[in-house]
């Protein structure tokens, strides 16, 4: 884990000569190679997971209550809102979600989350704006931010990275 954010070395009046963009630059790079670890270790798992297709089969005469997690043709578990009690039982909600999130979309997502932070890297912004504290600059930290967001418990992330939360405003 980092061992500082760029507001703590520079409140400290440890940045030993550093401007403030060379700081935040070290603290992004720290912030895209923690991402980058995340999304191999998804990358992984969804690897070690049937393949698939994931689907929920429901039997059509009693939907919501019974029927079978599929992945790769093969039963995973049953499903239903009693089904949880067996062994290798999911409530038909989290077999839904667990379909929905099968490995070729978790492949998927973060073969676009890379695309996004290669992007980030490659843009630059306008002739002498500071990469980092331009308005360009701004938008792709907060950006990067909001992508780290999901992994605010990691122990590896610091806590200045996570955006806060914001107040729901979707209805």
């Amino acid at each position: 884990m980092p061992t500082s954010s760029a507001a703590t070395t520079i409140s400290k009046g440890q940045s030993g000569g550093m401007t403030v963009g060379t700081v935040l630059r070290m603290e992004s790079d720290d912030l895209v190679a923690f991402l980058r670890a995340r999304f191999d270790e998804d990358e992984r798992a969804a690897r070690a997971a049937t393949a698939g297709p994931w689907e929920l089969d429901e039997l059509e005469e009693i939907p919501d209550l019974w029927g079978q997690l599929v992945a790769g043709g093969k039963r995973v578990a049953n499903v239903g809102n009693f089904a949880y009690q067996t062994e290798g039982g999911l409530l038909t909600l989290d077999a839904r979600h667990i379909a929905r999130h099968h490995p070729a979309r978790v492949l998927a997502e973060v073969e676009a989350k890379r695309q996004i932070i290669d992007l980030y890297e490659r843009c630059q912004p306008a002739p002498g704006e500071d990469p980092l504290t331009s308005r360009w600059g701004t938008a792709a930290q907060l950006v990067l931010r909001a992508m780290v967001t999901p992994f605010a418990g990691h122990p590896e992330c610091h806590p200045s990275w996570p955006l806060p939360p914001q107040e729901e405003t979707r209805s």
